[in-house]
């Protein structure tokens, strides 16, 4: 019989694998989702940021339903359930062809909460699972194999929509009623791809239903105040940083958003070739992360931060530089790098922040910063688009805006004190 740290590692790579299979599925063609039903570039960007905001408050319940429910595993539960019924919800307005705009964003908020939410209680969970001596390495080769997943689900997904002229029409000669269907024939394609995402969403619930939790996890579980998070964020070198990085997404999400807009609008690129961009850029992540545990312990927290944030600053400015398809495969590939080093670097660094007890309440408030501030870089990016036309030198002026923000708020975070650096082990 597998030891109960063994099999909670498997059980983690197995949910998180599923996981990845419907943001491959879903989360990943949303940008193209609202482009093809709305035929909105401002909105297809949006839908990447405001939902997100809108989880995130929703976050801010997370610590209280720890403690209502007495257990990190149960909060995660019902968590995961929530976005697995956001999927086939999403399905529906694909298969009808029309929704709201409203509507259509009140749903990926509701997906986008079942992920947010359940982050602060799943984080404090992994910290009490996973030993700190094998954390960083477990985790970057736990990453690589759900890379796997979001690979294959991004080209099934791509390779579906590619063919879905054909398949439609084959499917409306047969079916009374679905001639509508052949003006948007990506539509119900969407529609069978946020199926799947629900159904490998379910799978994922299940493995972490199987999780075996410490009967005293929660023991000295913590749900601050408003008045004790302001302590908090007054004092300890800690919050400074945390603050930083919260800059630092905020100017991160002045460009990212519009990339999806950009390649398919302006460059031109069909779905299988915006794939192949998709599934460079998780390659790119799968390649980084391969070293970055190693990284971690021979450079340090700090260092590898930094190095992050510098990675990251030229990126949007490349996308900039040419729509060839060789130069875009060349930016995401770099970018998937970049991305993992920083995912896992600000990963680390926020678990080992804040402490055991109060993790998940202060998980969640940062949740709430960090996604306020990634909104608000977007509204700039999407005003930024609006008025230069949403052209393609209105998408080069976003882009390059948010290289050279993110370039001083790296700088900014270089000059963050080393006490704001967690070096703990445990």
């Amino acid at each position: 019989m597998p030891s109960p740290l063994r099999h909670n590692l498997r059980c983690s790579v197995i949910d998180g694998t599923c996981y990845m299979v419907m943001y491959g599925l879903a989360e990943t063609f949303f940008p193209l989702f609202v482009l093809e039903l709305y035929g909105a570039e401002v909105a297809s960007g949006l839908i990447a940021t405001v939902p997100l905001l809108v989880a995130s408050v929703l976050q801010l319940a997370a610590p209280v339903l720890v403690q209502r429910m007495r257990s990190y595993k149960s909060a995660i539960v019902v968590c995961a359930a929530m976005q697995a019924l956001a999927c086939p919800l999403l399905a529906v307005v694909a298969f009808v062809g029309y929704s709201p705009l409203w509507l259509t964003f009140v749903l990926a908020s509701m997906y986008h909460a079942g992920a947010i939410m359940g982050s602060p209680p799943w984080t404090a969970l992994m910290s009490i699972l996973v030993p700190a001596p094998i954390r960083a390495n477990f985790f970057a080769r736990r990453l690589r194999t759900l890379q796997i997943g979001a690979v294959v689900a991004v080209i099934m997904g791509a390779a579906l929509l590619d063919a879905a002229p054909r398949m439609i029409d084959g499917v409306a000669a047969l079916a009374w009623g679905l001639e509508g269907w052949r003006a948007h024939p990506t539509l119900p394609v969407f529609g069978v791809l946020f199926v799947l995402a629900g159904v490998a969403r379910t799978v994922s619930t299940v493995y972490l239903v199987r999780h075996v939790e410490p009967v005293d996890a929660v023991s000295r579980h913590t749900v601050l105040t408003a008045r004790q998070l302001v302590e908090r964020m007054r004092h300890g070198g800690r919050w400074r940083l945390i603050g930083v990085i919260v800059l630092f997404w905020a100017c991160a999400m002045v460009g990212s958003p519009y990339w999806a807009a950009y390649v398919r609008g302006v460059a031109g690129l069909s779905f299988l070739e915006w794939a192949g961009l998709i599934v460079l850029w998780l390659l790119g992540r799968a390649v980084a992360v391969s070293v970055v545990g190693e990284a971690v312990s021979r450079y340090g927290r700090r260092k590898l931060l930094i190095g992050a944030a510098l990675f990251m600053a030229p990126i949007p400015a490349l996308w900039a530089l040419s729509v060839e398809p060789v130069w875009l495969a060349v930016a995401q590939l770099l970018a998937g790098m970049s991305i993992a080093v920083w995912d896992l670097s600000t990963f680390l660094v926020t678990m080992e922040t804040f402490d055991e007890q109060e993790r998940t309440s202060l998980l969640s408030k940062y949740g709430l910063l960090q996604w306020s501030a990634g909104t608000a870089g977007s509204f700039v990016g999407g005003a930024v688009l609006d008025a230069g036309g949403k052209g393609r030198l209105a998408f080069i002026g976003v882009f390059l805006l948010s290289s050279v923000l993110r370039l001083l708020a790296a700088m900014v975070l270089a000059r963050t004190h080393r006490s704001g650096y967690p070096e703990r082990t445990n």
